[in-house]
């Protein structure tokens, strides 16, 4: 299910492998899922979890250090140099989202 891949994946500790594998996954899912019209919100709703989950899943991997709620098992260290600033992540049709770093 979502939840367990978001849980067991990108939930408290993070890894490459497994956020790709993750992203990966949710990027399947996405092919069946957003193509589908559906006319109850349960639809809309499982549409609208599996764009978030890729969106966080995604940013999770472009970000190569370990941050407050955010730990990376690869990036223990904050690195102020690179990550000190305001992200901007847009949506598009690729599985990892285009960001913006600001500052």
């Amino acid at each position: 299910s979502l939840n367990t891949l978001m849980w067991r994946q990108v939930g408290i500790e993070r890894e490459k492998a497994g956020l790709e594998g993750a992203l990966k996954k949710i990027s399947d899912w996405q092919g069946y899922v957003l193509s589908t019209s559906f006319a109850e919100p349960s639809g809309w709703e499982v549409q609208n979890m599996l764009l978030l989950a890729g969106l966080i899943t995604g940013s999770a991997l472009k970000r190569t250090e370990s941050r407050g709620a955010h730990y990376r098992t690869d990036f223990p260290n904050r690195d102020d140099k690179n990550w000190l600033k305001h992200i901007d992540h847009c949506h598009s049709r690729e599985p990892a989202p285009a960001c913006k770093r600001q500052g």
